[in-house]
């Protein structure tokens, strides 16, 4: 075997033209031969290569002739589930593999953000919530992602009862520092300031 490989490690895999359409993350599950290949009553190409799209005549003509009594094969489970497909164990001949398996990969989650809203009278009130939130995920992270509003579930309340929710809301409103409201403060400030010197330019204009 050309490659040093552990039994139970994650590589990132790279296969010959014929079967180069499964190139990915894969645990290495077992060290194969032949004999085991069979012993195992695996039917190569059924159970195997025309899984991954590999004719009949392509198997009989580039990949059986290879198979020799010493022919080794990697048991490998695909670590990512491309189309959530089940069939992510496979059998590879070490002649198939392309070049040395890359042996520094990890995994990364992927991660998603939920807030629960509470209740409301009308969604379209955060949609400039919802912008803002968009702007803030591509200009700090990079992604370039919508946010998703979405109603969970009906509640049934009084006027009396939405009215307390909608005034508690207020009350933490006015009574939180955040930098988003120092954010908004500035922009009124800067506003204000921009007006007056628009005016002060007009009175200029008008002595000169």
């Amino acid at each position: 075997m050309k490659y040093q490989l552990n039994v139970g490690s994650v590589y990132k895999f790279m296969f010959k033209s014929i079967i180069e359409n499964i190139d990915d993350i894969y645990k290495l599950r077992n060290i194969m031969t032949i004999d085991d290949i069979i012993e195992d009553n695996i039917d190569l190409f059924k159970d195997n290569f025309a899984n991954i799209g590999v004719t009949q005549d392509d198997y009989n003509n580039e990949i059986l002739p290879n198979l020799q009594n010493n022919c080794i094969f990697f048991k490998l489970q695909r670590m990512n589930n491309v189309g959530n497909n089940t069939n992510n164990i496979f059998y590879i001949p070490e002649f198939l593999v392309k070049y040395q398996p890359i042996y520094n990969v990890q995994p990364y989650l992927r991660l998603g953000l939920a807030v629960n809203l509470g209740v409301f009278n009308d969604a379209n009130r955060l949609n400039s919530i919802k912008n803002e939130i968009n702007d803030m995920l591509k200009s700090k992270l990079g992604i370039d992602q919508s946010a998703i509003l979405f109603g969970t579930n009906e509640v049934w309340l009084t006027d009396e009862e939405y009215n307390e929710i909608e005034q508690d809301r207020q009350d933490k409103i006015n009574n939180t520092s955040s930098i988003y409201k120092d954010k908004i403060e500035l922009e009124k400030t800067v506003l204000n300031l921009q007006n007056i010197i628009n005016d002060y330019e007009q009175l200029i204009i008008a002595f000169q």
